[in-house]
């Protein structure tokens, strides 16, 4: 019984996909959307930002340090 619950598992497990497109959460004609998209035209595509904290102290997980960090995120 076990084997045929992992046998059927792993059928439907092949059709699992992960689209990361933002597109998927939209309506096509979603003029949110189309700004969007015109913007990466334009630019570039980035989904990423990252944040260089520096600290003169040399122990990084100060209470002030830490607040900080909770504060820009």
């Amino acid at each position: 019984m076990s084997l045929a619950f992992v046998a059927a598992a792993t059928l439907g497990a092949q059709r699992l996909v992960f689209v990361g497109d933002y597109g998927v959460y939209f309506s096509e004609g979603n003029p949110q959307l189309i700004a969007y998209e015109l913007m990466q035209k334009i630019y570039s595509k980035s989904d990423n930002v990252a944040f260089v904290i520096m600290t003169e102290d040399v122990k990084v997980f100060t209470p002030q340090l830490l607040e900080s960090v909770r504060q820009l995120t």
